[in-house]
Formats: structure tokens, C-alpha cells, sequence
């Protein structure tokens, strides 16, 4: 005789899941989201290029968390991602980031709501004024040396992931309710 597809037994342990749905798979998304941001800032790093599959990752990351958000922080977060798109593809259209920037920028889009774009943009601004001298200087110090720069020095350009997943990784946190005056959702 062939097994049922659900026993009672599986059955009672996906209604549990779904039931916990709300306690345990937004931080689980959120850590996904982190891991993929981490990831793309050491690959825009290394290669100059983000992978699809980070920016991906990011934005699956947060469409598995959203269901748990109220009806308009969910209109306010694809409103958010929207903008971030539009504005981010301005920005590529004069050269001032990459493709990949852009994929990421809007896949983390989705994490934003309102509440929480200043956040967002001062922890943007913020790992900008940390990473951008450092990389400067570095690249800087090397060149003084008289050897040819390592690749991730190489480029003149500056690895915008590094910013994007400083930020991202602030406002998962945030969201998290790590961080005082976050919380899961605001």
C-alpha cells in the first residue's frame, strides 16, 4: 500500500510551522537577506561585479517576510523598491554605478518602508564616509610601494556594494529590533 502524502503526524507539524510562520521566518529572511549582501560586497570587492543570484537572494529574501507586514507597510515597501529602482537607474544611466549596484539597490528596496528610509540612508551615508577613504587610502598606500595594484585596487571605480550592505545589514538589524528604536516591521 502506498504512504499518504501527509501523514496526521506531518500534517501537525506544517500547521505548527505555519502557525510560528510569523516568529520565525522573518528573522530567518532577514538573515538570508544579510548573508546575501555580505556576500555581494566581498564579490563587488574582489571582481568589480555582483552576481544576479545575491540581488536575488535579497529580494526573495524579503518577498518571504512580507505576508507578516500590515497592507500598507506592504504598498509602502514595493513603493520604496520602485523608487529606489527609478533612482538608481538614473545613476547607472550617467555611469555613477554599475548594474549590479542597481539590482542590488532595488532588491533591498524592499526591505524599506518609510519609518525607515532616514535610517537607511544615514547608515548609507555613514559606511560610505568609513569605506571610501579607507579604499582611497589603500589604494594610495600600495601604489606608493611601486608595485602594480592587487585587482579589488586596481579599478578605478569604487565597490558601491560595500555601502549597500553596510546599510542593508543596519536596517535588517533595525528591523530585527536589534538596534534601540527598531523594531520587526517599523
Amino acid at each position: 500500500m502506498r504512504e499518504p502524502f501527509l501523514s496526521l503526524p506531518d500534517a501537525g507539524l506544517l500547521a505548527g510551522l505555519v502557525q510560528a510562520g510569523p516568529v520565525f521566518l522573518p528573522p530567518l529572511a532577514s538573515a538570508a537577506a544579510a548573508a546575501c549582501l555580505l556576500q555581494a560586497a566581498a564579490f563587488d570587492l574582489a571582481t568589480r561585479e555582483i552576481p544576479d543570484r545575491l540581488s536575488a537572494g535579497v529580494a526573495v529574501a524579503a518577498l518571504v517576510a512580507m505576508p507578516f507586514l500590515p497592507g500598507p507597510a506592504i504598498a509602502a515597501a514595493l513603493l520604496m523598491a520602485s523608487t529606489v529602482a527609478g533612482l538608481s537607474l538614473l545613476a547607472w544611466r550617467h555611469g555613477l554605478v554599475g548594474g549590479g549596484d542597481v539590482k542590488l539597490a532595488a532588491a533591498l528596496g524592499l526591505w524599506l518602508v518609510p519609518d525607515a528610509l532616514d535610517l537607511f540612508l544615514i547608515a548609507l551615508s555613514a559606511t560610505l564616509l568609513l569605506t571610501a577613504p579607507l579604499f582611497l587610502l589603500a589604494r594610495r598606500l600600495w601604489g606608493a610601494r611601486g608595485r602594480p595594484l592587487p585587482a579589488p585596487l586596481a579599478d578605478p571605480g569604487y565597490p558601491f556594494a560595500l555601502a549597500l550592505a553596510g546599510a542593508g545589514i543596519v536596517l535588517l538589524a533595525a528591523r530585527a529590533d536589534i538596534l534601540p528604536g527598531g523594531g520587526p516591521w517599523t
